[in-house]
Order: structure tokens, then sequence, then C-alpha cells
């Protein structure tokens, strides 16, 4: 009996060590930002990308077989909504040893956001990352207004469900500036 308890209370430590992210649990808390490295070698600054729209983060290595599956998906939306404004990063936390695999993966798999490199884990550590894949929506003021942890068929109409507001945020603010201006 006092076995079957103490599993079942470890079970849920488990859970919520694995599954909670402090930083993702308050609703609308700032994303702390960071420049890292492409695959093409270019710094890429997450204040700069925000400018244009919302951004999807992505966590993922390349040993995470249910990472593909997520950046697939990822790319299939990037696809639908980069003209509207949506950014997608894909942070990479393999090891230095692995990075090689990285650039014939994403052409393989036809993936055209930008791949970033975190082999160091800092901006992982940063996040509190503790499970692959790990993915952050952020709108346009780098505020986090959801966050996802592993992957799941139908996380996609969840995205858009959270993405099609801040897309008409975006608009209206440009809208709203055009106007402002006395630009039609």
């Amino acid at each position: 009996m006092h076995s079957m308890i103490f599993r079942h209370g470890l079970f849920a430590l488990l859970a919520v060590v694995l599954f909670v992210n402090p930083l993702a649990a308050e609703k609308h808390k700032k994303a702390p930002t960071f420049a890292l490295e492409d695959l093409k070698g270019n710094e890429i600054v997450l204040d700069s990308v925000l400018s244009g729209g919302p951004v999807i983060i992505d966590f993922w290595a390349t040993w995470c077989k249910s990472c593909d599956k997520a950046l697939d998906m990822l790319q299939s939306l990037y696809a639908t909504y980069r003209d509207s404004g949506l950014s997608v990063l894909a942070i990479t936390v393999d090891s230095p040893d692995k990075i090689s695999r990285i650039k014939p993966l994403a052409s393989s798999r036809k993936w055209e956001f930008p791949i970033l490199m975190d082999p160091e884990k800092k901006v992982k550590t940063l996040y509190r990352v503790m499970v692959l894949p790990t993915l952050f929506v952020l709108n346009r003021d780098g505020e986090i207004v959801y966050h996802h942890v592993g992957y799941n068929p139908r996380e996609r109409s969840k995205l858009e469900e959270v993405l099609l507001p801040l897309f008409r945020t975006a608009s209206d603010s440009s809208e709203a500036e055009s106007k402002a201006s006395g630009n039609p």
C-alpha cells in the first residue's frame, strides 16, 4: 500500500518537474532575448525578428524523432502564415559533434525557417526547457502567449487558434499606424 502511494506521488512529482515550465506558467511573461547563429553563420537576434509579427520558438535535437514531426508541422504552418508575418526559429540543442547532421536533415525535410544552434544549451537553460520538443509562441511584444511540451499531431489547430488573433493585432496596429501618419 505504501509503495503504491509512493509510486503515485513520485509520478505526480515527475510530471510537475517535466511538464511545468515556470517561465511559461505566467501568461504574457516577457520572453528572454537571445542571439544565436544560424546554419549559415549569421547572427539572429530575437528582438529583431519580433518586429515582423508573432514568433514560434521550437527547441529540438537531431536524435529526437518527435522533434522531426513537430518541425514538419511547423514548416507547414510557416508556409501558410509567413506572408502574414509568422517567424519560426528552430533552436537545436545538439552537441557540437552533431552539428554536421543538421544542414542535411533540414534540407531533406525542406524546413525553410532559420535553424539556430545552441550547442552550449545557454538559450535552452534560459527558457528552462527540460523536454524536447518544446515550443513557445511570442507576440510581437516578446510576451509568451503559448507554450507546449512534446508533439501532438493535432497541435497545429491549437497553434492556429493562438496565432490568428496575433496576426489581426499586428495588422490592426499597422493600419492604425498608417492612418495616424496620414498614409492611406
